[in-house]
């Protein structure tokens, strides 16, 4: 990811139902990318905050993780 691209423009094509998810503990500069993400995308995102869990979400808070994704596939 250090590498990547950071200009989140190239996502504002994306015209369907978004989900992002990030953890509560997750480090700079994630929260502010992920701000700017939801700001590109057209559709506005559901934006799920896994409390107590770091950038990787589905490793270190699972239970929360398969809760918020199943949950948005269900509603989309």
């Amino acid at each position: 990811m250090v590498a990547d691209d950071p200009d989140v423009a190239r996502w504002s094509g994306i015209e369907v139902p978004t989900l992002l998810l990030q953890g509560s503990d997750t480090w700079d500069p994630m929260p502010a990318t992920m701000d700017d993400l939801a700001a590109a995308l057209p559709v506005p995102p559901r934006r799920v905050t896994v409390e107590g869990a770091s950038h990787f979400a589905s490793h270190t808070a699972p239970a929360a993780f398969a809760t918020a994704v199943r949950s948005f596939v269900e509603t989309h």
